[in-house]
């Protein structure tokens, strides 16, 4: 949350010419910690509080000793797999193409000049004269490698790059709280093993690609909506935070972020919501009207520029999205396995609230790849495939967790 309102902040000052230095970029952050402390001091807000809804298993769990080996076998596999995440951040720069083309260029560009080199046409914004990127593309990554600049003091191609796996991390730690709070700790912890085993997510957690960041932004939005149905409606407010920031990320996210919106809101009008309830959920998608109006009132377009549409359908898309998922290459075996629980374990109502909007959104992607010559090529590569997947792979991880919760309460064949 911290990072997506600091780069708002950012791109608003770069909106009203306020040169991006440290001193301007960090005086909003501060007065902001300072209410904020002063509010939580004030009303006397717990600052970390977990609620444990220890769940009585239906299985029998191994003995007390096998089952801390099993405990610190998978804690130590965990730690050495973020740790050489980590060692490998800091061990090399910023090399891939796209990362380097696409979002690091530029925020070198913006961090040099201490502004988004706006004084141009609109078709010139940000640099595009300098390096090859799409101005369409939202600012939220170019402008934390900014930040990462400015306290680093001077744009250093390793450390700008630092924050990404920091959002692995976060998503690993509340995906293990999650299920832990659901099932059990050696359930939860297999779950975050297989969680962080895809290739690929180390691979982005080291480069400065958005996929990983929209990925985890999709993934709280869903979590906060998950929370809130389980009661809990102070979370109401994260998901129209998390889904607006999605938006700043990716501009696909879009397309996830309104089947969301309309699920929670057919959500509350189902459950008597009461007008207020409504009110903390729209709200906070406020956030990203600056953004929005930015691109609109400067005909900016919406993702690649280069999109061309075809009405001829490709039906060899679903063979090939199938055979990708099945080559267990980047993602092991989450995608084979969701559709099992799907079947086996027996969703709740409340389920298919959140399994909606993912459903729409994986939809939109199929769409794209089979009605655009663009993507259409794109996807016969693979590369886009594989990203556009890391975006919402997070998510059926965690609604994974949530088939294995009912798969546990509610088991088919007891013995």
């Amino acid at each position: 949350i911290g990072a997506g309102l600091l780069t708002m902040q950012m791109f608003m000052s770069g909106l009203l010419r306020i040169p991006l230095t440290q001193f301007y970029a960090s005086l909003p952050i501060v007065v902001e910690i300072t209410a904020l402390s002063a509010l939580a001091w004030k009303m006397k807000i717990a600052l970390w509080k977990i609620e444990r809804n220890n769940i009585k298993q239906e299985f029998s769990e191994p003995p007390n000793r096998i089952r801390q080996v099993f405990i610190i076998v998978l804690s130590a596999w965990i730690c050495l797999k973020v740790g050489s995440i980590l060692m490998e951040t800091y061990l090399r720069p910023i090399w891939a193409w796209d990362a380097w083309a696409n979002w690091s260029a530029s925020a070198k560009i913006f961090y040099y000049s201490k502004s988004l080199l706006l004084d141009a046409p609109s078709d010139e914004f940000f640099g595009k004269d300098a390096v090859i990127r799409l101005i369409s593309y939202p600012l939220h990554n170019q402008l934390m490698q900014v930040w990462m600049a400015l306290w680093a003091g001077g744009f250093d191609d390793v450390l700008v790059k630092f924050w990404n796996p920091v959002y692995l991390l976060s998503m690993a730690i509340y995906l293990y709280l999650l299920s832990d709070q659901m099932t059990n700790k050696i359930v939860s912890l297999v779950i975050v093993v297989i969680f962080i085993s895809s290739p690929l997510m180390s691979y982005h957690s080291v480069e400065v690609y958005s996929d990983l960041l929209l990925g985890s932004y999709i993934f709280f939005a869903l979590a906060a909506f998950m929370n809130t149905m389980n009661g809990k409606y102070s979370y109401l407010p994260l998901i129209g935070l998390f889904s607006a920031m999605a938006m700043f990320t990716k501009d696909e996210a879009l397309f996830f972020a309104v089947p969301l919106m309309l699920s929670a809101l057919f959500f509350l009008w189902k459950n008597n919501g009461k007008l207020k309830d409504f009110a903390f959920l729209l709200i906070p998608l406020t956030y990203i009207i600056p953004w929005y109006v930015f691109k609109i009132s400067n005909n900016l377009s919406l993702g690649a520029e280069r999109i061309s549409f075809n009405i001829i359908f490709h039906p060899e898309v679903i063979l090939g999205i199938i055979w990708q998922f099945l080559s267990l290459s980047n993602f092991n075996v989450v995608f084979i396995f969701f559709p099992v629980l799907l079947i086996i374990s027996r969703p709740t109502k409340k389920f298919s609230y959140l399994l909606l909007p993912l459903l729409c959104y994986i939809g939109f992607f199929v769409a794209v790849y089979s009605l655009t010559t663009y993507y259409y090529e794109h996807f016969n590569r693979g590369t886009v495939f594989y990203r556009n997947v890391l975006t919402y792979y997070p998510s059926v991880v965690l609604l994974s967790s949530l088939l294995i919760k009912n798969l546990i309460e509610h088991p088919r064949v007891k013995t």
